[in-house]
């Protein structure tokens, strides 16, 4: 006769409020996607194991896949703390464990670890219950999209997303997040949301939900976790020194990290820079500036105009198409502007003027969206790409001195561009990871071309007045 397993007692002491939400979702069959996002001390990876081992411990058949974008990080991060998890609850008898290979010998269920270095490598994943992207800020939209297709065949299959809310930009925020009727619950954490439909649940935690980093207390009296004073002081520092670190790896809200301490527009100031003033006027011309990174390929809209007030450049839109084409961007200039193209002026990337040999006639880039557009030769204002040395003192001594210029606040990433781009110790813009928003500087390219090709008049005239 088969021995039963041994029913195991876990003391409710040894987890967070995040854990039993987890727990609870993780057992909704009508659940299929649960995020887990906050700030970095919250328990977010930690609680998810728990419930891993757990799930292993309950059943076979609970197979779980962990991914991470590269497998590099897999060794030091969330595989360790499969193996905390397990050592602390004094189960190591009751597990094998191998390299990116965890198994229960009690239920027969495991747990793989794999780096996800493109999407292909999704394939084969249908035996699987459970996914857990580990860190998917790192990931690629594309990568989610092939594991939503992928994980088919069972039932309470679920991908379960964790991560640190780095950038409002990011695709999590406006792909994932911002297409969903959410609705928000009372909630034992920082938040908690659920959709319209019922599949998708979001959890936000923060150190301050963490018993073993703020302690567990009733009437005043400490009654579980523990008080760790020196990370509690450490978030107290950045909170008073760091205030836009604190937002986001403290409370575990979306917002935005500079790195490093060399940014191009270093005249920059929300305060003056960012205004509702500028809206679209048919009677003003209309300066389209754009850049042919054609992923994404962007582009801006902004009025330079003058009245009794005085001069004005004025950015009221912009635009971003991933993996664009010249078609595409003709689409979208056309929908929104049809009205200002017989008067609009075009400037932007000098990389335009080259011949597509694509083309029968080797057209320019700028010649076919031009042709598209219906727009005149003279409408076209472009000339070399200026150095990021010059370019920068010359954008700079603009935002210092021109008398009126406003972004407006729907222009997200221009604004985002203007705070964080940074530059080496030679004055170069630093690009070397498109993966990462802030090295893009597709829209700050936009702001450049336009000060280079149009704006450089009033610039020279300004210089000239001062002397």
């Amino acid at each position: 006769m088969k021995e039963s397993s041994p029913k195991i007692v876990f003391n409710p002491d040894l987890f967070n409020n995040i854990f039993f939400l987890i727990r609870e979702a993780w057992n909704n069959a009508l659940i299929r996607f649960i995020w887990v996002y906050g700030g970095s001390s919250a328990s977010k990876t930690y609680s998810v194991v728990q419930q891993s081992v757990m799930s292993l411990l309950e059943g076979k058949d609970n197979n779980i896949l962990v991914l991470r974008k590269y497998a590099t990080d897999i060794r030091d991060s969330i595989y360790s703390d499969f193996k905390t998890v397990i050592s602390d609850w004094g189960l190591e008898d009751q597990f094998i464990i191998q390299q990116n290979f965890i198994a229960c010998k009690l239920t027969g269920s495991y747990v793989r670890f794999r780096g996800l270095d493109d999407s292909e490598k999704v394939k084969g994943i249908a035996s699987f219950k459970k996914i857990i992207l580990e860190e998917i800020s790192q990931f690629d939209l594309a990568d989610l999209k092939q594991i939503r297709k992928r994980l088919r065949g069972k039932d309470n299959q679920q991908i379960i997303g964790i991560f640190n809310p780095i950038s409002e930009e990011h695709w999590i925020k406006t792909k994932v997040f911002d297409v969903e009727n959410l609705t928000q619950y009372e909630t034992t954490i920082a938040g908690e949301w659920r959709n319209e439909s019922g599949n998708t649940v979001i959890f936000r935690t923060n150190y301050l939900d963490n018993i073993f980093i703020v302690g567990k207390w009733r009437n005043g009296k400490l009654v579980g976790g523990r008080v760790d004073q020196h990370v509690i002081d450490d978030f107290e520092k950045d909170k008073i020194n760091d205030p836009e670190y604190y937002e986001i790896y403290g409370l575990g809200n979306w917002g935005e990290i500079t790195e490093g301490d060399s940014p191009f527009a270093t005249n920059w100031n929300d305060k003056i820079h960012v205004g509702e003033q500028p809206v679209y006027d048919p009677r003003k011309q209309l300066v389209i500036h754009l850049d042919f990174n054609l992923n994404p390929f962007s582009v801006s809209f902004s009025h330079l105009f003058a009245d009794k007030e005085g001069e004005h450049d004025h950015q009221f839109d912009e635009a971003s198409i991933p993996n664009g084409s010249i078609d595409s961007m003709a689409e979208l200039i056309f929908k929104r502007y049809e009205q200002s193209l017989p008067n609009c002026v075009l400037t932007g990337d000098a990389m335009g003027l080259r011949g597509d040999i694509s083309q029968r006639d080797n057209a320019t880039l700028y010649l076919q969206l031009m042709r598209k557009l219906k727009l005149r030769d003279s409408q076209l204002k472009v000339s070399g790409n200026p150095t990021h040395q010059n370019s920068r003192a010359d954008c700079n001594y603009y935002l210092k001195n021109f008398p009126d210029f406003k972004i407006h606040p729907r222009c997200t990433g221009t604004i985002r561009d203007m705070r964080n781009v940074q530059v080496d110790a030679f004055g170069s813009i630093i690009k070397k990871n498109r993966k990462d928003m802030n090295q893009r500087a597709d829209f700050l390219d936009n702001f450049r071309y336009k000060i280079h090709n149009i704006c450089y008049k009033w610039i020279e005239q300004h210089q000239k007045r001062r002397k």
